[in-house]
């Protein structure tokens, strides 16, 4: 049985029988909405010393316990590579981009608390951490050019305001 023959020789109308209503035409159906080309973030249970919280633009990391300087935040433990940049990875550099399920959920800031390390692929503390603190990085010491530009509220002294880089 194939599929139904929907061309318009298919639609004819003989003219109905008399009295009979004039078949209506359906109101044209909204298009569904395009399909994003960025996957989420998977789903993640954190490691332990860390959290993660629902705020206004989706999740984000906390300490959960007090981190020192130079420790590992923890490491890049599931990596996948994305042909290109999205709102979800991070460039290596050699231009790659990296998706990591925990990196994605750690937020901006122009003074951030910690740093990728591509030789380790782990998340370094810059300075200590204290349980509670949201776990940041500057995204602009990775990104050659930012996928999702955006205004940025760190707070920092040398907050820049506006996040975005072309290129």
């Amino acid at each position: 049985m194939g599929l139904p023959d929907c061309s318009p020789a298919a639609e004819s109308n003989d003219g109905g029988t008399p009295g009979a209503e004039p078949p209506q035409s359906e109101p044209p159906q909204p298009s569904p909405p395009p399909l994003s080309i960025v996957p989420a973030p998977q789903p993640i249970t954190p490691p332990e010393g860390l959290a993660v919280h629902h705020v206004g633009t989706g999740e984000a990391l906390y300490a959960a316990r007090t981190f020192a300087a130079g420790e590992p935040v923890f490491k890049f433990a599931k990596v996948s590579w994305r042909p290109r940049r999205d709102r979800y990875t991070v460039e290596t550099p050699e231009g790659q981009h990296l998706y990591e399920p925990l990196l994605a959920r750690v937020g901006h800031a122009c003074e951030p608390n910690t740093r990728p390390s591509f030789d380790l692929m782990a998340l370094i503390a810059r300075r200590d951490i204290a349980p509670g603190e949201a776990i940041t990085f500057d995204y602009l010491t990775t990104e050659r050019r930012i996928a999702d530009p955006f205004d940025c509220y760190c707070g920092a002294t040398a907050c820049r305001g506006r996040i975005e880089r072309s290129g």
